[in-house]
């Protein structure tokens, strides 16, 4: 990695990118003062006031987060999904914030060669941390608009290695539940494993030919016909496969 750095890192002309972002930025920071009264949107503090001055119970509850009111990422998507349009308008804003940091990071970090030279250290963990410019804390879908080929023709390549940590976890505790459950969703398959329905339900059908209890691999075949039921009676029919039972 050493290496690498220390040839560089290419990057594209920050220019005109730069205008467009510091732009959207002032624009935004106007529409907000224009809808809300709010002079500065980065000031957690202009925001609360400004949310606690509409005495609404769901937005009070929203942004609350263990009995601390918060405008966190997510209680403004709370806010969206419940309507209120400050919730857009504040996440919009800090996206755009994210990515005018961003760019400053690189411009106050580039030489005249288009190149950046990070210093590279190990964390406790031995992850690799990256500072002037933090190259970790880009926003990652801006990467491609950032990050150049170091030669003009060449290309760049994203290379992830998936499950690197379950992996080696995984082969050092020789945990088979892990290694059978590696390679494509392993954490959707760990969920499911983990908190996934286990009981069964025993299906008895009452007929003229007296009580009968359905194997599983039957059930597949039962008709409209039969009554199903459970341990504990409801009130409503419910589908079986596709099959509308009494229960």
């Amino acid at each position: 990695i050493k290496d690498i750095i220390a040839k560089g890192i290419k990057i594209h002309d920050l220019g005109q990118m730069s205008s467009n972002i510091d732009d959207r930025f002032d624009n935004k920071k106007l529409e907000i003062k224009d809808k809300y009264g709010i002079d500065n949107p980065a000031s957690p503090k202009q925001l609360q006031e400004y949310l606690r001055s509409l005495h609404r119970a769901e937005v009070i509850s929203a942004c609350t987060d263990k009995g601390k009111f918060t405008t966190d990422a997510e209680a403004l998507r709370r806010l969206s999904i419940l309507g209120y349009e400050f919730g857009d308008d504040m996440i919009e804003f800090r996206d755009i914030a994210s990515i005018k940091k961003a760019i400053k990071q690189l411009s106050d970090n580039i030489d005249e060669n288009n190149m950046i030279k990070p210093e590279v250290n190990l964390g406790k963990t031995n992850r690799v941390q990256y500072s002037k410019p933090a190259l970790l804390s880009l926003p990652k879908n801006m990467l491609w608009d950032l990050i150049a080929p170091r030669e003009e023709g060449q290309s760049i390549w994203s290379v992830d290695i998936k499950n690197q940590e379950p992996n080696i976890i995984a082969n050092i505790k020789n945990c088979e539940e892990i290694k059978c459950r590696l390679g494509g969703s392993l954490y959707e398959k760990m969920f499911e494993w983990c908190y996934g329905p286990k009981a069964k339900m025993t299906l008895v059908v009452f007929n003229c030919n007296g009580i009968s209890i359905i194997k599983n691999e039957d059930v597949a075949n039962i008709t409209n016909n039969d009554e199903l039921y459970a341990p504990y009676r409801v009130n409503e029919q419910f589908k079986y496969y596709g099959n509308a039972v009494k229960a």
